[in-house]
């Protein structure tokens, strides 16, 4: 395991003013964010994590909210539960990782609820941001990237899985996720990073690293500000120990691939126990 001064030497990119940073992949169903946020936490020898089912936990929870045999799960106890994982992932997962100096890569984070429960279910994505906001004790990503990806894409990627209850919720609801992603990127340019997910698995890849190169410096991973206003809406839009489903081992890079994070060059696994859960 690298030391958290190691870490810091690591470092020489503007991306990011603090060390470590907390990096969420987000985007519609079918978008790639897993694959990419394997990609990236590779590259740069990050903590990979997600959301939901981070922990034992929070793996319990997840299969509540994936199960399609859950009928009507009223969009408020969905709120509570996802935030309820998160609660943990963030206390078990998240913060003891950027406070041992380790960076931390999300396939999904708080964001997901604003556009899921928010935007999808049409809650007050004000209450579930403050929701969030008390259960992750103001541990927000520092940085997204929003992985925009055209409709006929996610449906030809949909048409080869076995839909969760998520994935089948039906086209108007995962537009009105789709639309949620997309203002809060507008929104808060400076968190967010949108890259356009077409093409091969090597060129998003390649995009999404380029873009975060660029970034402006950035401050520690704390709450972000409101999302913005969506339409019918009440209110305002506005590793001490690493649990299953979060890994320090680098995750697998498909060949051919040169990371181009100036980061740093490609980090060993880490020496920390590593244990997988079935989950993952």
């Amino acid at each position: 395991m690298r030391s958290p001064s190691s870490a810091v030497d690591s470092v020489p990119s503007p991306t990011v003013s603090e060390w470590p940073p907390y990096i969420a992949f987000e985007g519609a169903e079918g978008s790639g964010k897993s694959t990419q946020a394997a990609r990236l936490a590779g590259a740069i020898g990050a903590v990979l994590t997600r959301e939901t089912g981070g922990t034992d936990i929070g793996a319990r929870l997840r299969e509540i909210l994936h199960d399609t045999n859950v009928q009507n799960l009223d969009p408020r106890a969905e709120a509570l539960i996802t935030a309820a994982d998160r609660a943990q992932h963030i206390a078990q997962v998240v913060r003891p990782a950027l406070d041992a100096g380790d960076p931390v890569v999300s396939d999904r984070s708080v964001y997901s609820s604003l556009a899921y429960q928010g935007y999808g279910r049409e809650l007050d994505v004000d209450e579930i941001r403050h929701l969030n906001e008390w259960g992750t004790t103001g541990v927000w990503p520092t940085t997204v990237v929003f992985l925009d990806t055209p409709d006929d894409v996610i449906s030809e990627r949909m048409s080869r899985r076995d839909l969760d209850r998520f994935e089948a919720a039906g086209a108007e609801f995962h537009a009105r996720v789709l639309a949620g992603f997309r203002a809060m990127a507008a929104a808060d340019p400076d968190r967010w990073i949108t890259v356009q997910a077409v093409g091969s698995v090597d060129r998003v890849a390649e995009e999404s690293q380029l873009a975060l190169n660029e970034r402006k410096p950035r401050g520690p991973a704390r709450s972000a500000p409101p999302p913005p206003r969506g339409p019918g809406r009440s209110g305002t839009t506005s590793s001490a120990s690493l649990p299953p489903c979060a890994t320090s081992e680098r995750p697998p890079i498909a060949e051919p691939f040169t990371p181009i994070c100036s980061w740093g060059p490609p980090v060993p696994p880490r020496s920390r126990p590593l244990v997988r859960s079935p989950h993952v």
